[in-house]
């Protein structure tokens, strides 16, 4: 055992108890690469009042929305990405999978 590891594994223990001497996630604790929240609820945002004006409000659009009404293109997220915040929040429903053709 390493001097630093034994260090580290007293401080975890005085701190946690018996706890600390258990198996622990090496996962990491955020997702570097999330959307951040406000462009997440301006998606939201946009999703609802295209609908309400009778405009199509699908990700294209509010893609198209999010490069008009920001200079910085690369803040805007994919289409892709549009969908699955949109399906995550309940607005998109996906259809089912296709059973494969034999």
């Amino acid at each position: 055992m390493s001097t630093w590891f034994f260090y580290d594994l007293r401080r975890r223990y005085a701190e946690e108890g018996e706890r600390a001497l258990g198996p622990r996630s090496r996962a990491p604790k955020t997702v570097a690469n999330r959307t951040a929240e406000w462009i997440e609820d301006e998606i939201v945002r946009l999703r609802k009042k295209l609908g309400e004006d009778g405009w199509d409000n699908g990700p294209a659009t509010i893609w198209t929305h999010l490069r008009d009404e920001f200079a910085v293109e690369s803040d805007i997220p994919s289409e892709a990405t549009i969908w699955r915040i949109l399906t995550r929040r309940g607005f998109i429903t996906p259809e089912p999978k296709k059973a494969p053709k034999h």
